[in-house]
């Protein structure tokens, strides 16, 4: 759903999480429509749009160089079977869901900046 924005308060309730419920696209409508405020705009839609699966797969994909790292140099690391193979998919799993977490944290720090530095 795309909301129109037009005051100054407005903006300020996208930073809360209950204000920016079922908001996907945000609509800035301010006289003049410079580019300070495409610019505002545009990180604000990339913040509402973000859903952490990129730091997710970050996260992952540096687990499992390390995991790789420490089969490949550990002596004997690849002979433990079943706990090995538990024990890499309970790590790689937590990797995951703190990659989706940072992602998130991190969406909506860029999200609140992006408010605080401009102003209508």
């Amino acid at each position: 759903m795309t909301t129109r924005i037009q005051t100054q308060a407005e903006l300020l309730a996208l930073t809360s999480r209950r204000a920016r419920r079922g908001v996907f696209r945000v609509e800035l409508n301010v006289p003049g429509y410079s580019r300070d405020v495409r610019r505002l705009q545009h990180h604000l839609n990339r913040s509402l749009n973000t859903r952490g699966w990129a730091m997710a797969s970050l996260f992952l994909l540096v687990g499992l160089v390390v995991l790789g790292g420490f089969v490949l140099l550990a002596p004997g690391a690849h002979r433990h079977g079943v706990g090995m193979m538990a024990a890499s998919a309970t790590t790689l799993a937590a990797l995951g869901v703190s990659g989706k977490l940072t992602g998130l944290w991190c969406a909506e720090r860029r999200l609140r900046r992006a408010l605080s530095e401009y102003r209508i």
